[in-house]
């Protein structure tokens, strides 16, 4: 299973619904204190007061999406979208430009 801390996490703002906070969001009208969620929470990061789920430690947080998935109630959201960065593949960038005509910078003199 994935596991992201705060840092891996690359928030997509601008679009509607978007949040410049990637935490869960626990609507506590809808919550019925089932106790799933924080049952299932990995690093412990939920909690419940006054029989409502809430994010207690928000640092602990992974953004496993398990407390979004097992709310039966729907009422955790998490208004994040992770968008992971591939590395450039050097081999690939030469392949491409040799179909392309091009040529590649000379590994020895790096021109």
């Amino acid at each position: 299973m994935l596991r992201w801390s705060q840092s891996d996490v690359v928030v997509w703002s601008g679009q509607p619904g978007m949040s410049t906070n990637p935490l869960p969001k626990i609507d506590q009208a809808s919550c019925t204190g089932c106790h799933l969620c924080v049952d299932a929470c990995p690093t412990q990061a939920l909690d419940q007061i006054n029989g409502k789920a809430f994010l207690r430690y928000p640092d602990r947080c992974t953004y496993c999406a398990d407390c979004e998935e097992l709310c039966p109630e729907g009422a955790i959201s998490l208004p994040y979208l992770i968008v992971l960065a591939q590395q450039p593949n050097i081999a690939d960038d030469d392949v491409r430009a040799t179909l392309q005509g091009g040529t590649k910078p000379c590994e020895s003199s790096g021109t």
